[in-house]
């Protein structure tokens, strides 16, 4: 079964969804430890890949959203041209 681009730009956000919602719940289990400093290297590095909305500097070349939005974009291009 061939899934359209459709169904895969809403199952990737889905995706990321459940990516912000575990790295919530990792910067939760650090908090208060002695790793809790150390781990925002990890954590930041991480967010920024997932998507531009968040606080941290930098960012990534091509977040998971980018790649949603394509994807996105390449089926509306697909419906117009149909």
């Amino acid at each position: 079964m061939k899934i359209d681009t459709f169904e895969k730009a809403e199952e990737l956000e889905g995706i990321k969804e459940e990516m912000l919602a575990l790295l919530s719940r990792a910067k939760e289990l650090v908090r208060g430890t002695g790793e809790e400093d150390a781990a925002q290297c990890w954590i930041s590095n991480i967010r920024t890949c997932i998507d531009n909305d968040h606080f941290h500097l930098g960012g990534c070349q091509i977040t998971i959203q980018d790649t949603i939005r394509a994807l996105e974009s390449e089926e509306d291009e697909f419906a117009e041209a149909a």
